[in-house]
């Protein structure tokens, strides 16, 4: 299955907006393997929530946002 990209970049500015107020936290591409593959799998999640509660348009293709792999 293909993630929608969205998802990825979505985890991404989640982290940076963590990082406003942990400081502490390691930048993204610092972070290991193992916790960026899970922000954007949790990330995918949410997408797909946005997608079916309609406040987020569906991505073009049948593997974005869950598609036809559901």
């Amino acid at each position: 299955m293909n993630t929608d990209p969205r998802a990825r970049e979505l985890a991404e500015h989640a982290h940076r907006i963590a990082r406003e107020t942990a400081t502490r936290l390691p930048s993204w591409n610092d972070l290991p393997l193992s916790e960026r593959e899970r922000a954007t799998t949790e990330a995918r999640f949410w997408l797909r929530a946005a997608i079916e509660a309609g406040i987020a348009p569906p991505a073009d293709g049948p593997d974005a946002a869950g598609g036809e792999n559901r």
